[in-house]
């Protein structure tokens, strides 16, 4: 289920022309990336296959010193057994690879539609952008209800995401969506992205986010627990 290669999988036949999947332009086991002609020019995220956190926005053609570094860092993600230490085997039991997304959209940080759902019932949703800053890829978040509107309660380490807004139409595409994907599991994080002309594409599924050890504020958590059929 981690494997974020994937994640086209989980879209059901019915949502086939409603929600698609950024395009892979390119994968390998190696962190040796392609060459600048390889790849057309433009936006791309670079990715591991195999957990969060490792990713980073490049633009192609890269210069020589961002590539030595780029291909660093990948050599340092295929080493990494992501989330071992608090119990998310899965991440562990397919090939871990790199790979090279299309941008979806023009905006320079993406936000991520992440819709908390139980048997397709919505519980909560987050806007989640991370951003490149003095370096380091930095988060920001904003916590909503099912029905979009921001909760009382936020992240208590997070920064406020202030560029979330969006139309009416599209929330409801989002809900929709995220509900139809949902609904097989009893519980599941989907992760929805939007691009500049509002199609609305699917980024991965979580069944455990964060392994199950979010601390939590105890409203939200008492909220979602309620929703949770065992």
């Amino acid at each position: 289920s981690g494997n974020k290669l994937v994640t086209s999988r989980f879209i059901p036949q019915g949502l086939i022309d409603a929600v698609g999947c950024a395009k892979v332009a390119w994968h390998s086991p190696d962190p040796t990336l392609p060459e600048n002609d390889a790849l057309p020019a433009g936006r791309y995220f670079l990715k591991a296959s195999h957990g969060s956190g490792m990713v980073c926005p490049v633009t192609y053609p890269l210069e020589q010193e961002t590539r030595s570094a780029l291909e660093a860092m990948c050599r340092q993600w295929l080493t990494t057994r992501y989330a071992i230490h608090n119990g998310e085997w899965w991440y562990s039991v397919f090939r871990s690879e790199i790979l090279l997304e299309e941008a979806i959209g023009t905006a320079p940080d993406t936000v991520s539609w992440n819709v908390l759902a139980f048997r397709g019932r919505i519980g909560a949703i987050t806007a989640y952008a991370e951003f490149l800053a003095d370096g380091r890829m930095r988060e920001a978040s904003l916590w909503y209800d099912a029905n979009f509107q921001v909760l009382p309660f936020q992240h208590p380490s997070r920064p406020r995401l202030e560029h979330a807004s969006i139309s009416n139409d599209l929330k409801n595409r989002i809900a929709a969506v995220a509900a139809a994907i949902a609904t097989p599991f009893p519980f599941v994080r989907v992760d929805l992205l939007v691009d500049d002309n509002e199609e609305v594409f699917l980024g991965e599924l979580t069944f455990a986010p964060n392994g199950g050890l979010n601390r939590l504020p105890r409203d939200y958590d008492a909220h979602l627990g309620c929703l949770w059929e065992m």
